[in-house]
């Protein structure tokens, strides 16, 4: 026990630093696949036009929406897989039961889904497709959990440059065959549809490791269904909270406005793209481990990569939107520097609420955070409609205002015994 103990030190800084070396693959992955984004959200804005852009943008920022609701249980899943050395298997057979909160929310969409084309101002078939895709990424969130917790980054890099290369020839060839808006979402759905197969063969074919494992696969299992949702809600509420503006500038602004709005947008979701492979890089060894070491590391590395890459969007940005998408889309260097601001501030919240996840922190105060920030965008987009400048901020200034509501609060409840790392609000549990 006491050699066990001395090693578990060396372990978790040995994968720390495997974790900093993935996370430079990933977010090298990351920036590859935000400019094949951009690229493809160009190629869609060129077909389709200024006018309808901005219900496309809308329906992709959906799409986005339902990956991170997906992102839930890929991080429920491996968490498990990486604090358990049975075989994976094992964990996606008995994991797949406990999935019916999201069929329960496939069959309300689709419920539903005239009443979102209708507010969105698109045909009902579009609409229908976001829902396929969020079947589609769902369904691969699971065997995507469990190479993420066994840290086949390799892998996970080269399937997603693969994903990103189908969809951006499929979105060259088929929005100038059909209809723009449902060419992009086909085009999405196929990549999606094809990772569903790809990442299960791969995963099943992970055996369990040399160590004993003495726990099931039923008992790692227990609480999937509850942690796979509140991560989900929270981190598709941090998304909402990114896209929320887009939508409020569909809603109310003019068909050309919100269309350059939504093309500024999509390029400063580059810096989201860049950023997020940090926290599946540390994800692992925060799960086994617990360090903060580790946290902090992570959390530094997304720090740099956002200011880095918001600084170079301002810088770069009125040049590609007017060189790029055409001269309809021309915006501000100060809007594009205020949603980089917005879009690095996201980056760290959602750092921030899977690490808080993998430390089995408590859940409610980063709800309480994520709640006031969308309390906080609603307001100010009743109070002042149709100012891009405070679109563009909003998601920035909602989320400082919720982290300076929240921190005071869970500071209060640390102890002695219990340190604590305030990350929006989450600590130890």
């Amino acid at each position: 026990m006491a050699t066990a103990a001395a090693t578990a030190p060396v372990a978790a800084t040995s994968e720390t630093r495997h974790a900093a070396r993935a996370a430079g693959l990933l977010a090298a992955t990351g920036f590859v696949t935000g400019l094949s984004n951009f690229a493809f959200n160009v190629v869609v804005a060129r077909t389709g036009g200024v006018g309808a852009f901005g219900g496309t943008a809308a329906l992709l920022s959906l799409v986005t929406i339902a990956g991170f609701v997906a992102s839930g249980v890929q991080y429920a899943m491996a968490r498990r897989a990486a604090t358990w050395d049975g075989a994976p298997r094992a964990l996606l057979r008995t994991s797949l039961p406990l999935m019916w909160p999201w069929m329960l929310c496939v069959v309300a969409a689709c419920a539903s889904v005239r009443q979102l084309a209708a507010y969105l101002g698109v045909d009902t078939a579009p609409a229908l497709l976001v829902i396929a895709l969020f079947v589609a990424v769902l369904a691969a969130a699971l065997p995507g959990g469990v190479l993420i917790g066994r840290r086949r980054f390799g892998l996970i890099a080269g399937l997603s440059l693969v994903g990103v290369a189908i969809r951006l020839c499929g979105g060259a060839l088929l929005t100038r065959r059909m209809d723009a808006t449902a060419g992009a979402l086909l085009a999405s759905f196929v990549p999606a549809a094809l990772s569903v197969a790809v990442f299960l063969v791969f995963a099943l074919r992970i055996g369990s490791t040399r160590h004993a494992e003495a726990r099931s696969a039923g008992e790692m299992s227990a609480g999937f269904t509850t942690e796979s949702f509140t991560g989900a809600l929270i981190s598709a509420a941090l998304w909402a909270l990114w896209v929320m503006p887009m939508v409020f500038a569909r809603h109310l602004l003019s068909a050309q406005a919100s269309g350059r709005f939504a093309a500024a947008q999509v390029l400063a979701s580059g810096v989201l793209f860049v950023t997020a492979p940090v926290a599946t890089a540390f994800y692992p060894t925060v799960a086994r481990h617990r360090e903060w070491r580790a946290v902090l590391v992570g959390a530094s590395a997304t720090a740099g990569l956002a200011g880095a890459a918001s600084l170079g969007m301002a810088v770069l940005g009125p040049s590609l939107m007017g060189g790029v998408y055409g001269a309809g889309f021309a915006v501000s260097g100060r809007i594009l520097l205020e949603l980089g601001l917005s879009a690095a501030t996201v980056s760290l919240a959602t750092y921030a609420v899977w690490i808080s996840r993998a430390m089995r922190s408590h859940a409610v105060p980063v709800a309480a955070a994520v709640g006031i920030a969308a309390l906080v965008q609603v307001l100010v987009g009743v109070a002042l409609p149709g100012n891009l400048e405070v679109l563009a901020a909003l998601p920035c200034i909602s989320l400082v205002l919720a982290a300076l509501c929240v921190a005071p609060a869970a500071a209060m409840r640390r102890t002695a015994r219990r340190p604590v790392v305030v990350l929006l609000g989450a600590d130890e549990a």
